[in-house]
């Protein structure tokens, strides 16, 4: 059977679509009403500039974010994937009360529309997580909420760079056997970012959309500090 493909270079020269430039003009309003909400104030700006273990101060409000939320379901601990984190949130203002932070802003951070959800998971199986955050082709440092801390060694060979008895979840050792309930968004649950030993996570609870609790904990922490990075140590 004969195939044939024409490839069709799309410019900016073209003439807009007038029904779906009237689409927009009709709800544009609307959108800059909800874009614009200021729903907090931090106290300086939240970026995503990573210390020499991995960890960011946006990254760790986001996991932060997730942890308050997913106490309703039990939740013990909390992280995301740097990747989902697509925007820093920028001071534009310096005073006590602090710089306005709009919803349009924190929609830059997170864009997909994950869903934030709990679970529960065994520590050996979130060591394995932690372990897979090292793959052949690149690191995906994530970032933890306060709570888990832990140290690793990249020179260490892949599957043992974790080391075991540094983890700590609320300044306990980690149990193997131990279930705990572990919140997260969506695409990791599915074994985004080569994490696969999320997988087994059992007993779903979901408790919002990213961008909403997120916006949730600006509000209800303003002024927002950026967070202290000590949660996750390098070795070497």
């Amino acid at each position: 059977m004969a195939k044939q493909a024409r490839n069709i270079v799309v410019t900016r020269e073209v003439p807009k679509d007038s029904a779906q430039s009237a689409l927009i003009a009709r709800y544009l309003p609307l959108a800059e009403k909800i874009g614009n909400r200021v729903v907090g104030t931090i106290e300086s700006s939240l970026v995503r500039q990573p210390s020499n273990a991995g960890e960011f101060p946006l990254g760790a409000v986001v996991a932060d974010a997730f942890l308050e939320a997913g106490k309703s379901a039990g939740a013990e601990l909390a992280f995301t994937n740097p990747g989902s984190i697509r925007a820093d949130v920028v001071a534009h203002e310096t005073s006590q009360k602090g710089s306005p932070v709009t919803y349009s802003a924190l929609f830059s951070v997170l864009p997909f529309g994950n869903e934030v959800v709990v679970k529960s998971l065994t520590g050996d199986a979130l060591m394995e997580v932690l372990e897979q955050q090292f793959g052949a082709d690149r690191n995906r440092i994530l970032q933890v909420a306060k709570g888990l801390t832990y140290a690793y060694d990249p020179s260490r060979p892949r599957g043992q760079r974790i080391d075991r008895a540094s983890v700590r979840i609320n300044g306990a050792p980690l149990d193997p056997a131990r279930r705990y309930r572990v919140v997260t968004n969506s695409f990791l649950w599915a074994a985004g970012d080569g994490l696969e030993a999320l997988s087994r996570g059992a007993d779903p609870v979901t408790v919002g959309v990213d961008v909403d609790v997120l916006a949730e904990y600006v509000s209800l922490h303003s002024p927002l500090p950026p967070p202290t990075l000590d949660r996750i140590r390098r070795i070497r």
